[in-house]
């Protein structure tokens, strides 16, 4: 890197767990140094140059970032939206740098991954390294034979689903869904095949990242490295199978 610089705020909230309104508040506390000198205010630092301390704590920058939002419903992916709330209004992380790694529909809940990993998040959404994604569905009936036991592919618009898997419950209107693509409307399309409407949508789980069950609507959680890398080398080598 020649001269690389970057706002100090946007490093610290790579590096570690705090988001940018909490780094100013801890620049105000005066718990951030460059080298040995204590930050007053938001300034630019260099990367081949600089050390930045927390608490008198060496803070090593991350390229990327990794984050799982709980997204509830309501809200759109975009990184902006003359009409509509974002996901941006929810979280604090740039919206000129970070983006989600796919959608979910406006009424969608559940696991959003967003990211400043262009490569990693072009990976992970490609069909071929069949990353799964799995979805609590509610329909507005109850569940026929048909669903129950069918086994071929599922035509949707344009596309034929071929991987896929249902998982029935005792509940007669509720089952879990597991995609391996990212289709527009993708799971409504596959249920209104048999008949069904979707009135509750949820994402449980991407890939190896499962919801936690104490995250609550509209909160999100910084992933760690090996998270994410255990993510990809697992649907690596079983592509390799």
């Amino acid at each position: 890197m020649n001269n690389k610089k970057i706002r100090i705020d946007r490093y610290l909230a790579n590096a570690t767990q705090y988001s940018r309104s909490q780094i100013h508040s801890l620049i105000k506390q005066k718990r951030v140094k460059i080298n040995e000198n204590t930050v007053k205010k938001i300034i630019n630092i260099d990367l081949e140059i600089d050390q930045i301390f927390l608490d008198d704590k060496l803070v090593f920058y991350e390229e990327f970032s990794y984050f799982l939002l709980n997204k509830p419903a309501g809200f759109v992916c975009a990184n902006i939206d003359n009409i509509h709330k974002t996901i941006f209004d929810l979280i604090d992380l740039d919206r000129n740098v970070f983006f989600s790694v796919g959608r979910l529909d406006k009424d969608t809940e559940g696991v959003l991954i967003i990211t400043n990993d262009g490569k990693w998040a072009n990976w992970v959404l490609k069909p071929k390294n069949h990353v799964p994604k799995v979805y609590k569905v509610i329909v507005d009936k109850d569940f026929d034979e048909r669903i129950r036991t069918y086994r071929e592919p599922i035509e949707i618009e344009g596309y034929s689903v071929k991987k896929y898997k249902f998982e029935f419950s005792d509940s007669t209107r509720e089952c879990l869904l597991t995609i391996f693509e990212g289709k527009f409307h993708q799971v409504k399309q596959m249920m209104r095949y048999f008949g069904y409407k979707v009135v509750y949508l949820q994402r449980i789980k991407f890939g190896n990242l499962v919801l936690p069950e104490n995250l609550a609507k509209g909160e999100y959680i910084k992933l760690s490295n090996e998270e994410i890398e255990q993510l990809k080398e697992g649907y690596c080598s079983e592509n390799k199978k």
